[in-house]
């Protein structure tokens, strides 16, 4: 068992319960500050529960097992915990692919994209191109437009520079797109105006 990690459950709620108790300790908005004085409780808390989604990684298979058919919705709650995360980084992002394809079991998505938009380093945003390409294999998530248009921005911006990233914007975009959602072409029309000061096209009343 990888240190730190607490003992396997018994009963499978159990694994819920405590991917909701740990969840439910962040405050689970980005937009919150810390008091000062939590700040330490707060790090104590990141340690050991990145140790358990490390530890229930490791374990997958056994966990899958056992969990059965709501194995996947174990993995959407997971999600929640991205909020713990201080970078993507390439530990991290193993588990985030993993559970990337249920995001919309229980309609979790949104609180998911919230917390990526936190992460504005490259090494971070090339990781959710990556991560965003799992998600949209078996949805479309489409709230809050400004925050997907905030990560989609980001990727497009890296991909100026990086092909990876630029492949992984141009897959999510165009995927949209096929599913005749349309809020992230606007997105990208917007860049490549302000890249070129371009004059914006005034619609006729």
């Amino acid at each position: 068992m990888m240190a730190g990690a607490p003992s396997l459950p018994c009963k499978r709620d159990r694994w819920v319960e405590a991917v909701g108790f740990f969840w439910g300790i962040s405050g689970r908005t980005i937009k919150k500050e810390d008091k000062e004085e939590q700040k330490e409780l707060q790090e104590d808390f990141k340690k050991k529960i990145q140790a358990f989604w490390g530890w229930t990684f490791k374990e997958r298979e056994s966990i899958r097992a056992k969990l059965a058919e709501t194995y996947p919705s174990f993995l959407s709650r997971m999600l929640e915990l991205t909020i713990w995360l201080d970078r993507v980084d390439e530990t991290n992002e193993k588990w985030l692919i993993l559970s990337a394809p249920y995001t919309e079991i229980e309609h979790r998505s949104s609180f998911f994209i919230e917390y990526l938009t936190k992460f504005d380093d490259e090494g971070s945003i090339k990781r959710i191109g990556k991560i965003l390409v799992e998600v949209i294999k078996n949805s479309t998530p489409t709230f809050k437009q400004e925050e997907i248009q905030l990560l989609v921005e980001r990727l497009y911006k890296l991909g100026e520079k990086d092909s990876e990233a630029k492949t992984n914007d141009d897959d999510i975009c165009n995927t949209y797109g096929r599913r005749r959602i349309h809020f992230l072409k606007e997105t990208s029309s917007k860049i490549r105006i302000n890249k070129h000061n371009l004059p914006v096209k005034k619609e006729l009343s």
